[in-house]
């Protein structure tokens, strides 16, 4: 299992333009997400680029006048460590002035699996919060309820989330004691996330224990092509 070592992290220089006013203004006065700030917690924004369906950067579309890419992370705000998963560094090089580290796939080719590989592989924390870029109305109370849940028990390897249709282990809390699991399916070609979790400890979050955050047929919303995003914007 490859828990230290050469991960091929990778950061690159900010340009210093293209964030949203607010989002910038919000990191430089410190406010962060409502809560008691997390410690030693790190949050995975998984954006690996242009969309296939969509023929741009969806995380660049934006929602209420902030591009989706801000929105998720300021729903990690109270994280120590911010990691933006993608293989487009150059337009997300202004968010390393905010504090924000890119990495890259060191497995690459697989999709959102290599992202999670890359970010818990970088991560400074045991624990990694993950989330995709096109999700915007997961609660960040939500987030924060999942890694407190890892941070109380080292007992599981991952935290996620389920509803009546299925895992959403994409926004989902996963321990570098994931890291041998995910190579070896990449190395099979098996590149979704969900058929990972079948080889982990994994602590399961239902529909009753997630009500209190909000509407579970709405949270996991998230942007397939134009039309589901013209959707989150009614």
């Amino acid at each position: 299992m490859n828990m230290t070592g050469d991960s091929g992290c990778s950061c690159f220089p900010p340009p210093g333009a293209g964030a949203s006013q607010q989002w910038r203004d919000n990191v430089t006065k410190g406010i962060k997400a409502p809560g008691a700030p997390i410690r030693k917690k790190t949050a995975i924004i998984l954006s690996g680029g242009r969309s296939s369906r969509m023929g741009v950067n969806k995380a660049m579309l934006e929602l209420n006048g902030k591009p989706l890419i801000e929105i998720m992370l300021d729903k990690v705000l109270a994280f120590d460590e911010i990691l933006v998963s993608t293989n487009t560094m150059d337009e997300y090089a202004y968010l390393e002035e905010r504090g924000v580290r890119l990495v890259k796939d060191i497995i690459p080719h697989q999709g959102p699996l290599s992202g999670i590989h890359a970010g818990l592989s970088c991560a400074d924390a045991e624990c990694a919060a993950v989330l995709p870029c096109d999700m915007p109305l997961v609660p960040a109370a939500l987030v924060r309820y999942l890694s407190e849940i890892a941070d109380r028990s080292d007992g599981f390897d991952a935290v996620v989330p389920v509803t009546e249709r299925a895992y959403q282990p994409l926004c989902a809390v996963y321990r570098k004691t994931c890291i041998g699991f995910i190579e070896k399916n990449l190395a099979k070609g098996i590149n979704k996330a969900s058929a990972m979790l079948s080889c982990v400890r994994v602590r399961e979050v239902g529909g009753a224990e997630m009500a209190r955050f909000g509407d579970i047929h709405d949270m996991f919303r998230n942007v397939n092509d134009f039309e589901s995003f013209a959707g989150l914007r009614a």
